[in-house]
């Protein structure tokens, strides 16, 4: 674990700073009719690489099979299914399929979240479901986004993002909801207070923390004078991004290897060279086991500012990893 000292946290420029150690040059090359520009790699003076940064980059040996399992994410399941990983009782729901089915599931679970069947950054996610009116509400919210729609148990526990670098555990992340812990003496409201001063003095971050404002949680606890037990933690909402108020915390070393196990054998099973694995787990440093953990999806090109958003400063500096996994890949594929 080390601080980062980065300028930009950019997937593409994390990457050019490293690689640029291992001997590369970058230029940017414009096409015809395309909206971005694209980075070319040289080394030695041959083109080695070439990537457009936006909307993803696209990785050495990242294959469109590889792509499409982890964007789809009926998909990713299949996939954990067949090497046995637990994965939260979910259906895939279309205009014409699965409507009724999806009703059921409300009688069989306390809680459904709704979510589009490909996608990323939360768009379209809705959680906390318990009713039908609200459950196709979601669902057509969804249609307005894509064809498909996934409706799923909500599980809860911590949210871990999992590294995996050339079929081998590269570090791990906690995304902890919003939440406070109780002093026995202030109410919830000046806990919040106090959290959110902690949050304005956060620096050298990728992604800025902001204020626990009524935009983010429910505004009735910025005036709630309820004292919380010493040690209480009091959970403030759902949300795992920074934006919907998480916070991010390197747990490479934390982790159970059972976890890690798991990351390595999805990536390994696809045959992916860098994955991103998100499970949802009851405690995390116990072992893996039926009931503690989900799988919630699997992305084959993050967005490296999570790992360099960790609020202790204690970032997961995974850059340099991805930067080595490119230059073999390209030298093993004759480049």
């Amino acid at each position: 674990m080390q601080e980062a000292s980065y300028v930009s946290y950019e997937n593409i420029d994390l990457l050019a700073q490293e690689l640029k150690k291992l001997g590369y040059s970058e230029r940017k090359v414009v096409l015809a009719n395309e909206p971005y520009q694209y980075h070319q790699f040289q080394k030695n003076g041959i083109s080695k690489w070439i990537t457009a940064a936006h909307p993803r980059i696209s990785y050495p040996l990242t294959t469109h099979a590889i792509r499409s399992i982890s964007k789809n994410k009926t998909l990713s399941y299949e996939v954990a299914r067949k090497i046995e990983i637990q994965i939260p009782e979910t259906i895939t729901v279309t205009s014409k399929e699965n409507i009724g089915l999806a009703n059921e599931m409300l009688s069989k679970h306390r809680q459904l979240i709704v979510k589009p069947e490909s996608g990323s950054l939360s768009v379209g996610l809705a959680m906390n479901i318990q009713d039908k009116p609200t459950l196709q509400a979601a669902i057509q919210a969804v249609f307005k986004l894509k064809d498909s729609a996934i409706v799923q148990e909500q599980v809860h526990g911590d949210e871990i993002r999992i590294a995996v670098i050339n079929g081998h555990y590269s570090g791990s992340v906690l995304r902890q909801t919003p939440q406070v812990t109780g002093d026995g003496t202030s109410t919830l409201a000046k806990l919040i207070k106090a959290e959110n001063l902690t949050r304005s003095s956060i620096k050298n971050v990728a992604v800025a923390y902001p204020s626990l404002s009524g935009n983010i949680i429910n505004k009735d606890h910025l005036t709630n004078n309820t004292v919380p037990q010493k040690g209480q933690t009091v959970e403030l909402g759902r949300g795992t991004m920074i934006c919907t108020g998480a916070s991010i915390y390197n747990v490479t070393d934390l982790l159970h290897p059972s976890y890690q196990d798991i990351a390595e054998r999805i990536a390994r099973f696809i045959g992916a060279g860098f994955l991103a694995v998100d499970i949802m787990v009851q405690d995390y440093t116990k072992k893996a086991s039926p009931g503690n953990y989900w799988l919630i999806e699997i992305n084959s090109s993050p967005v490296l500012k999570l790992f360099y958003s960790c609020r202790d400063g204690q970032h997961l500096d995974i850059a340099p990893a991805l930067a080595k996994m490119i230059d073999q890949s390209l030298r093993h594929l004759g480049r």
